[in-house]
């Protein structure tokens, strides 16, 4: 059986011309531009000019700041920007810093309620980290007897006195102690030297011979935290003072 193939047939003059028409047509219109959508599309809303830094890509949509800032946080026509409320303070103004102050405060608290009788010495060794001008501090609050240990404060509100500073409420949870009559310490409670970074706090042992726990009860105190010059933070007993409030 032998197959006889077919010979393409032209098309008519009249077809042929039609589609050389047609490719003429979509061949101008895409030097032309012309958009295959009659739909017209809304063009994006003018928004701020973005510059990106040397070396990212030139993408719009990058979020680059539209002022570059130097490496010293200035932007590039000189002035500084504004300094935002959780921004650390600035070290040359000598303000203080709220936090670092509200942290001193409480340690202060926590260990100017704190005392044994029988051991003064160490809380005014602990006393005189908080206050460097402060001779005697030993008996800076304390009468010299008792015994009493404070381990809870809670701060509060946060006063600015002048730019370099500020007093801050804090209330504290002191457990007192007594004395039993008639029982003698045989065994005194051990001392230890801190490790690890760690320094000395005026609280003593929560348990003691010759001594029982009484109920806790809650103080206010109001301290006053100065900076002290050379970059750190002082409890400063002549704010207290000048305010006329006191400290405790």
């Amino acid at each position: 059986m032998t197959l006889l193939r077919r010979r393409p047939v032209a098309p008519p003059p009249a077809v042929a011309d039609a589609h050389r028409a047609a490719l003429e047509a979509v061949s101008a219109a895409h030097r032309l531009h012309v958009p295959r959508s009659t739909v017209r599309r809304s063009a994006p809303a003018p928004g701020p000019r973005r510059t990106s830094p040397p070396g990212a890509p030139a993408d719009d949509r990058q979020p680059w700041a539209a002022v570059p800032a130097d490496h010293h946080g200035a932007s590039s026509s000189g002035t500084t920007p504004a300094r935002g409320p959780h921004d650390p303070p600035d070290a040359a103004s000598g303000a203080v810093d709220a936090a670092g102050a509200t942290s001193l405060a409480c340690a202060f608290a926590l260990d100017l309620t704190s005392w044994d009788e029988d051991n003064p010495d160490r809380r005014a060794a602990v006393l005189a980290r908080y206050l460097p001008g402060v001779v005697d501090v030993e008996r800076l609050g304390w009468d010299g007897r008792g015994r009493q240990r404070s381990e809870t404060v809670i701060p509060g509100a946060l006063h600015h006195l002048d730019a370099t500073h500020v007093r801050v409420d804090v209330r504290v949870r002191v457990t007192p102690f007594v004395r039993l009559p008639g029982v003698a310490a045989l065994h005194p409670v051990p001392e230890h030297e801190p490790t690890g970074g760690a320094v000395l706090s005026a609280a003593p042992a929560p348990v003691a011979p010759g001594w029982v726990a009484c109920d806790s009860e809650w103080v206010r105190l109001r301290v006053p935290v100065a900076c002290d010059g050379a970059g750190g933070l002082v409890v400063d007993l002549g704010a207290a003072r000048r305010d006329g409030r006191g400290a405790c």
